[in-house]
């Protein structure tokens, strides 16, 4: 596997799908014709372009470390990212596997925790309190 941006999109891209699945266009304002081709204008407005944002965000603060610094941290890494993966199975086994099943991309997910952290939350609060979680989507929209 070839580590650049695009593997670090395909990180994150789980957790923005996921998010954007949960969100309801017409509780957010974000009404367009037809709601199925309104979801598919929104997945590929925020979803591919946001993750696409993200990952760059991401990809940049991680190359950006000096060649040293990187070689004297490789061991502390590789325990991170085996933890963390780990935490990831434990609180989200659905995306955990997705990572997994895709050429353990779930090693990589403690290069993305802190990026994609919110989104995780976001989609908790669903699961317990969807009216929370409109008010929350209603704010996040409201800001774009």
């Amino acid at each position: 596997m070839t580590f650049n941006d695009k593997t670090i999109y395909k990180v994150i891209k789980p957790f923005i799908d996921d998010f954007v699945s949960r969100v309801d266009m017409s509780s957010v304002g974000l009404q367009i014709s037809g709601n199925s081709v309104g979801k598919v204008f929104f997945s590929q407005l925020t979803g591919v372009k946001l993750g696409y944002v993200i990952s760059e965000r991401a990809t940049t603060a991680l190359f950006a470390g000096t060649v040293i610094g990187s070689l004297l941290s490789v061991g502390a890494e590789a325990s991170r990212a085996i933890y963390t993966s780990r935490y990831l199975r434990g609180r989200n086994p659905e995306i955990f596997y997705k990572l997994k099943n895709t050429g353990d991309l779930d090693l990589l997910y403690f290069l993305v925790e802190d990026t994609v952290k919110p989104f995780e939350l976001a989609c908790a609060i669903d699961e317990y309190n969807p009216e929370e979680f409109k008010r929350i989507c209603k704010y996040f929209f409201g800001e774009l």
